[in-house]
């Protein structure tokens, strides 16, 4: 880049440099954060497995739970990372990365909500044409459209920050990298700069608002004409919800990037952040779905699976052997292997803990494969010495293969990361320190567990869905996925 910058990272300066309140920060935007996971992957997998949520309105909630999932995922845990391990260094091109997704994302999310307010007025407006009009095609191409219109305005919005030259500032008076707060560190002329970032943003925000505003104005007409009054309130209670959202999605937006920088207090804006980057994503399941009847009910009808037809309420494990001589030995057998692994696994994370000098990347992928080991151990070998009395309950049964499968997948994510920390020190020595930073290092566990939470939600629910009847006899010592669905009486 021909911009003469000389600045290679830059200092996050995050919400607050009082030590005592990083812990209470970090605890408060671990809850969200966990609250924000399992609500909008939560909310995918259960639209994707209720056929009665195959409709239009929840196909955009659904890519709705997607985009919150991931804008929240670029920023939360490096907001994390940086209040527990205290490094707030970030790279330039890790800068301009997060920039770019956070910025398609949100302007995604600008679109999403634009479309599912046309999807509410031809709902509420026009039902008789609704299937005729919100075809699987439209819905499709509305989408499309937004993920397209949210990539392509993230583009011009990094190129037109990152082709000013930073000099000698490279304090970020902000808990991530966004626009405005990149954009002032800037030793060029930035004056075009930032009235491309404010027509542009004027013309996204304004569009998507006049779609929603025009469609509610409609909806509202619509409502006041009806005869019915459960109707007329159903139909309110719905935009009222998205109403809410819409209300503190663009407020915060239009505060945050339709002023100059020379009117931004970074202070306000860090706080007013917080609402789009973190608590959007966290309410928006609950605000679209957890007050719709529909979902309740397909929520309730999932967890208790009522309506799959399964007639077992307890497995059979058979265990490694039905020899009554080989219970005993191996009962010892096992728990001498289980005694064995819980003091090695704990004693290494206590031992990476206490010893300063093994605060190294390689040792913190070693404390967390120390803790997956113990955690799926612990998952299994309990149940196979409770082997005597081998019944496991429904509910228990698929915890179990949830609990392995996060488990098992994140040692398998982890001795990816292990071997690439090796490569990193063993190939590029001189650039170890640098490439494998606090933030890399934290930003890779972070991954493994998301992935492995994301894949075993998907192996449960893929099992559970199906009807278990008569036989409910597991060839197996714990609850595996296989040896589970073996017994399904569904195709």
């Amino acid at each position: 880049m021909e911009n003469r910058t000389e600045v290679t990272q830059f200092l996050l300066l995050g919400l607050t440099d009082d030590p005592h309140l990083q812990v209470p920060l970090f605890i408060t935007f671990l809850l969200i954060y966990t609250i924000t996971v399992a609500g909008n992957l939560g909310m995918i997998l259960l639209i994707l497995l209720d056929p009665r949520l195959h409709t239009p309105m929840y196909y955009f909630l659904g890519n709705l739970s997607l985009v919150d999932f991931c804008s929240s995922s670029v920023v939360t845990p490096t907001v994390m990372g940086g209040l527990l391990t205290g490094n707030k260094v970030i790279s330039y091109d890790a800068c301009a990365a997060q920039m770019f997704l956070f910025a398609g994302l949100i302007t995604v999310e600008n679109y999403l909500l634009a479309s599912m307010a046309y999807d509410r007025y031809v709902a509420v407006c026009k039902p008789l044409h609704y299937t005729t009009t919100m075809t699987t095609n439209v819905c499709a191409g509305l989408v499309i459209g937004c993920y397209a219109c949210g990539f392509l305005n993230a583009s011009l919005h990094v190129g037109d920050t990152f082709i000013l030259s930073f000099c000698n500032s490279n304090v970020v008076h902000h808990f991530f990298c966004d626009i405005p707060a990149v954009m002032v560190l800037s030793c060029s002329e930035k004056q075009v700069s930032e009235l491309v970032l404010v027509y542009v943003v004027s013309f996204h925000i304004f569009f998507a608002f006049f779609v929603i505003w025009i469609s509610y104005i409609f909806i509202f007409v619509t409502i006041l004409k009806k005869h019915s009054g459960t109707g007329a309130q159903k139909a309110l209670s719905t935009c009222a919800s998205h109403f809410t959202s819409v209300s503190i999605f663009y407020g915060t937006s239009i505060f945050m990037y339709l002023q100059p920088s020379s009117s931004h207090s970074m202070d306000t804006d860090k706080i007013a952040s917080v609402f789009y980057t973190m608590v959007i994503p966290m309410l928006n399941p609950m605000v679209y779905s957890l007050r719709n009847k529909e979902v309740k009910r397909s929520t309730y009808s999932q967890m208790t699976l009522m309506d799959n037809g399964t007639e077992v309420a307890q497995f059979l494990l058979l265990g490694p052997t039905d020899d009554p001589h080989l219970q005993v030995p191996l009962f010892f057998t096992f728990l001498l292997i289980y005694t064995i692994t819980v003091a090695g696994n704990l004693g290494m994370l206590l031992l990476i803990l206490l010893d300063p000098r093994l605060h190294t990347p390689m040792y913190f992928f070693l404390g967390n494969l120390s803790l997956v080991d113990f955690g799926y151990s612990s998952a299994v070998t309990p149940t196979v010495m409770a082997a005597l009395t081998p019944g496991i309950s429904y509910t228990a049964c698929a915890a179990q293969m949830f609990s392995f499968a996060v488990f098992a997948s994140v040692e398998n994510f982890l001795l990816a990361a292990v071997a690439y920390d090796r490569y990193a020190a063993v190939c590029k020595p001189l650039h170890y320190a640098s490439g494998m930073t606090t933030n890399k290092c934290t930003q890779l566990i972070i991954g493994c567990y998301a992935i492995a939470f994301l894949s075993a939600a998907t192996y449960i629910g893929d099992t559970f869905t199906l009807s278990f009847c008569k036989p409910n006899v597991v060839h197996h010592f714990f609850c595996d996925i296989p040896a589970v669905m073996v017994l399904s009486c569904y195709d």
